[in-house]
């Protein structure tokens, strides 16, 4: 069973999506498919391309009427025949349960089989690792190369012996920490709209933390955009940065938005707003100064921020 969201999204002037229906069979959902589909191709904005996003709807023609036109559309969809009738692909591989010594390596429902996390700073793997792995998947009987949302890829359907051995061809550039599994889009040097470089960013604060060997939980996952549509998603992470530039003195120079208090928890989802902007090169000191704070309490930073979050803010706008 399924919940419908719909009108909501990331990027300029982002909304969390409004809830149009719960409980709904698999079998229903391309009626919700076409109702969205007939309601924007109706309704949404032609006139103006940047707004030209279904969460618009939201402020015009407003929540509660556009809850009203989606389930006009939802009516029409119904006279349709969208039913959709998906056969789910039996397992039948098996393998011989054991324990297995590496935190990456999980075990699937199936009995004796297992998966592996890989997850490459910042979502890109070296060419040769990469495809050292994908001949190394393609040679194991029923394994999967699956995806992830945050640039984390799962390797399934192995044996122990198989997970193991995949495990071994990826641990040497894979993340294995939270912060180290930091979410940063391409960035500027490819992406021809982004204005700053996120992906070097990320590389530069991991560099500036390694020397101190921080443990897993003193500080968060990261969500790095390079420009304002968001495709690193920093609106959803507790501590997030948006590309952008700052005046210093009379240049102009690189620099973020750090957005805070973001969440993506089901039921308890917020977009964190944006608070201060600091320059590139002192994001890195910035995050660094975080970890201390939260390793000298001798806590994980969660639990720090659920008590300090006005010191983080503090700490922030120390380095404006």
């Amino acid at each position: 069973m399924f919940d419908v969201y719909a009108a909501g999204g990331l990027g300029p002037n982002p909304k969390l999506g409004v809830k149009l229906a719960e409980g709904i069979a698999r079998e229903k959902i391309l009626y919700y498919v076409k109702a969205m589909y007939m309601t924007f191709s109706k309704y949404g904005n032609y006139t103006n391309r940047s707004r030209a996003r279904t969460r618009y709807f939201q402020q015009v023609p407003g929540t509660e009427e556009f809850k009203v036109l989606f389930n006009n559309g939802l009516i029409e969809a119904f006279k349709e025949n969208l039913e959709l009738h998906v056969e789910e692909r039996e397992i039948t591989k098996t393998g011989i349960p054991r324990e297995v010594d590496n935190l990456r390596i999980k075990p699937q429902k199936q009995r004796g089989l297992y998966y592996v996390t890989y997850h490459p700073v910042g979502g890109t793997p070296s060419m040769e690792n990469f495809l050292a792995l994908a001949k190394a998947v393609v040679a194991i009987d029923g394994a999967q190369f699956r995806l992830g949302a945050e640039e984390t890829a799962y390797i399934t359907n192995l044996t122990a012996d198989e997970a193991e051995r995949i495990a071994a061809l990826t641990e040497s550039e894979t993340a294995h920490t939270a912060f180290e599994k930091s979410v940063s889009c391409v960035g500027s040097t490819v992406c021809q709209v982004g204005l700053r470089d996120s992906h070097g960013l990320l590389k530069n604060i991991l560099e500036a933390a390694k020397p101190y060997n921080f443990a897993d939980g003193v500080l968060p996952r990261l969500y790095i955009s390079g420009c304002p549509n968001s495709c690193g998603t920093h609106e959803t992470g507790v501590l997030g940065f948006q590309g952008a530039a700052k005046k210093v003195g009379d240049t102009t120079v690189p620099a973020f938005a750090v957005h805070i208090g973001g969440s993506d928890t089901l039921y308890r989802e917020v977009l964190g707003p944006k608070v201060t902007v600091i320059t590139s090169e002192n994001i890195p000191e910035f995050i660094v100064e975080l970890g201390k704070t939260v390793e000298n309490a001798k806590t994980t930073f969660n639990e720090w921020y659920s008590a300090h979050s006005k010191e983080l803010y503090a700490l922030a706008e120390k380095y404006v």
